[in-house]
C-alpha cells in the first residue's frame, strides 16, 4: 500500500495495514514524520456523550475504550508519553444513566480538588475513566517503526493518478 501523510491518520493506517500483511511505504513532503498537527506535544484522547444510546453512541463509545486500551498499553510500557487516568471535564452536563463507569461517570463536588488542584471552584464535573493524553509525534514514529512500513520524507505528492489496476503518485516535476 502506499499512504500518502505521515502524521497520525497515515502511521495509524500503514501500521494496522502492516499487521495484516501489507507492506506500505509512507510518503510524506516533510524529511521526518508528525510535521503538521500530528506534531503537537499532546493530544488528548476520550470518548463522547450521547443522550440517547443508539448504535452510533455505542460505536462511538467502544472505539474509545477500545483505543484507551491500546494507548494506555503504549504509555504503560513506555513506548509512548503519556498519562491514561482519565480526563477532567469541568461544566458537565448530568450524564445519562446507560454510561457505565469505566466510560464517564459524574464526579461528586469533593471529588474535583483531587482532578483539578486545591483551589478547584465548585462546578459540576464528569471523568472519562478511559481518557487522558499522549505524545502524538511519539505515537506516529511508534506506527511507523512497525515491520512491513517503511517511511520516506522530503517525497511531496503533488497528484495521483490511476494506470490501469494501479495508482501512481507523481512529485512536481513528474
Amino acid at each position: 500500500a502506499l499512504i500518502i501523510g505521515a502524521g497520525l491518520a497515515g502511521a495509524s493506517a500503514a501500521a494496522a495495514l502492516a499487521r495484516m500483511g501489507w507492506r506500505c511505504t509512507v510518503l510524506d513532503g516533510h524529511s521526518r514524520p508528525a510535521q503538521g498537527a500530528s506534531g503537537n506535544p499532546a493530544g488528548l484522547f476520550h470518548g463522547t456523550v450521547h443522550a440517547v444510546d443508539g448504535a452510533h453512541a455505542r460505536f462511538t463509545r467502544a472505539a474509545a475504550l477500545y483505543a484507551a486500551s491500546c494507548y494506555r498499553s503504549l504509555i504503560d510500557e513506555r513506548r509512548v508519553s503519556g498519562a491514561a487516568e482519565g480526563l477532567l471535564r469541568a461544566n458537565a452536563d448530568p450524564l445519562p444513566a446507560h454510561l457505565p463507569p469505566d466510560y464517564a461517570r459524574a464526579l461528586h463536588p469533593d471529588e474535583l480538588p483531587l482532578w483539578a488542584g486545591a483551589h478547584a471552584s465548585r462546578v459540576s464535573a464528569m471523568v472519562y475513566a478511559g481518557g487522558g493524553w499522549i505524545a502524538p509525534a511519539e505515537l506516529v514514529n511508534h506506527w511507523l517503526n512497525q515491520p512491513g512500513v517503511n517511511f520516506h520524507g522530503d517525497r511531496p505528492v503533488h497528484r495521483i493518478q490511476r494506470g490501469g489496476p494501479q495508482w501512481q503518485a507523481f512529485s512536481a516535476d513528474g
